[in-house]
């Protein structure tokens, strides 16, 4: 009750192998229900990745929006503390502008 196999390669040679009993014999039911057990496991494991990458996308986003709000306040807040500095700044320069201008003319300052 040996199977055996009779493969031909392109040389024109013959191999005979002898077939193992695993692989002639059937497995029985099991081998039926192992594999519908192992595709429902495959079909949850898809399931639940698509899921996740959905749930983790949506967070990405969440936090990227947060994110931009942050960096829009800090902006705001950075202009108006920049405003001011540079509003210093040129009222100083002004002021000693004036102060040189007006000692130049000999004027005393107001």
């Amino acid at each position: 009750s040996e199977q055996k196999l009779a493969i031909g390669d392109a040389g024109g040679n013959t191999h005979v192998h002898l077939i193992p009993k695993n692989l002639v014999r059937q497995a029985g039911n099991k081998e039926m229900e192992n594999m519908r057990k192992f595709l429902n496991r495959e079909e949850q494991r898809v399931r639940y990745f698509e899921e996740r990458r959905k749930a983790l996308g949506a967070l990405k986003e969440h936090m990227e929006k947060q994110a931009q709000m942050a960096a829009d306040e800090d902006a705001t807040t950075k202009t108006v503390v920049d405003q001011d500095k540079a509003d210093a700044a040129a009222e100083d320069l002004y002021q000693k502008l004036q102060a040189e201008c007006l000692e130049e003319l000999g004027l005393k300052p107001v």
